[in-house]
């Protein structure tokens, strides 16, 4: 007889009556957890902190500035590193004793939402957190980016997951941050693989100079610092921009300045059509195609400016979908494009370590000459 019921040893029990708390999935990883042959430990015991950000009518966004202290929002939280993209600023001293200085090294999970947590990279050095944030100082004795990877692994995620509440959003609280097992292997091994996200951080910091450096030298070639327009009521078209449209945006006296501004450099303008060989639009899959781990197909909110997300993609396919559509696959050196927004117009170069990729609805793939 078919039923939806079902036993739990009642070593598996816990203060919790609520059925998603007991799912297989959640199960499987507990078992593996324990059955890893390395010391597991609850987070509460390698923390000397563990606290929730403050709650009151004084964290409003009218309050941000440009020279305050960093408050972290869900936002930031991203896989591993704490992403420095949308940073917001509070006036320290409006900040009285209810909140909360964290640095470089503690971790920070988000208290509603999905489930993520980051670790505060060395190119901060203090922080204060939102209401919706939870922010812990390990003890010294703990690799810290050890556990800030392991928490993002199946094995931290899945207990981030599983404690989650759903009231009017998806919640988790301090004591349940607490209770989340931690396997630690010999200090040697932790250290190893530690060192990979420092590694990882490193060359982050790297990237972000290098992305600055090359912005910098296009805006000394484009004479970005020249460029300047008056704005006006009315203005007239030049016949030679004039394009098949008639939407008044599209001959924004802005654009139109910039379009000046160029050409009385010498540079030359082409039309995307001129260095491209091919470019890829799909739809995103039927619901019957997806697949819970598989190959990406892109959506919007997986494409941010030189980085694409791979790994937490909110659609994938089987490998037989993605043999049936190989002839539409994304391949090195192709740019994704967004089409749609927010955020719309955000690009990103494929490597050959982001394969294998298909593209979804509002995400157009051009292949460059």
């Amino acid at each position: 007889m078919k039923t939806d019921a079902k036993y739990v040893n009642t070593s598996y029990i816990a203060d919790r009556l609520d059925a998603n708390y007991y799912s297989d999935k959640y199960l499987v990883i507990e078992q593996q957890i324990k059955n890893s042959g390395y010391k597991v430990v609850k987070y509460h015991d390698i923390c000397d902190v563990i606290k929730c950000g403050p709650f009151g009518s004084s964290v409003l966004a009218e309050n941000y500035n440009d020279t305050g202290i960093i408050m972290i929002r869900p936002l930031n939280l991203k896989e591993v590193l704490l992403s420095e993209d949308e940073l917001v600023r509070f006036p320290e001293e409006s900040l009285g004793t209810d909140f909360p200085v964290f640095e470089a090294g503690d971790i920070l999970f988000a208290r509603v939402g999905t489930p993520s947590c980051s670790i505060i990279p060395n190119s901060i050095e203090k922080v204060t957190i939102s209401p919706n944030i939870i922010a812990s100082k390990l003890k010294k004795t703990i690799n810290k980016y050890y556990v800030a990877l392991f928490l993002n692994t199946d094995y931290g995620l899945n207990q981030l997951e599983r404690r989650f509440k759903a009231v009017s959003q998806p919640t988790i609280s301090t004591d349940e941050i607490k209770t989340i097992d931690i396997v630690l292997p010999n200090v040697h091994i932790q250290n190893y693989i530690g060192n990979k996200i420092r590694k990882a951080e490193e060359l982050r910091e790297e990237a972000k100079r290098l992305k600055d450096e090359a912005e910098s030298l296009l805006s000394l070639v484009l004479k970005l610092d020249e460029f300047k327009y008056e704005s006006t009521k009315s203005w007239v078209v030049n016949a030679e921009f004039l394009e098949p449209y008639l939407n008044v945006q599209f001959y924004n006296k802005e654009y139109l300045s910039f379009q000046k501004h160029l050409k009385s450099l010498g540079i030359s303008l082409f039309k995307m059509s001129q260095v491209l060989y091919k470019i890829i639009k799909n739809n995103s899959p039927d619901e019957n195609d997806r697949v819970e781990k598989g190959i990406p197909s892109l959506i919007v909110s997986d494409i941010d400016p030189y980085r694409i997300e791979i790994e937490n993609a909110k659609i994938q396919v089987s490998q037989d979908y993605y043999k049936a559509n190989e002839h539409q696959a994304i391949c090195v050196d192709d740019v994704v494009y967004t089409t749609a927004g927010p955020p719309l117009g955000e690009a990103c170069l494929v490597v050959d370590e982001m394969l294998p990729l298909l593209s979804g609805a509002h995400v157009a793939v051009l292949s460059v000459n």
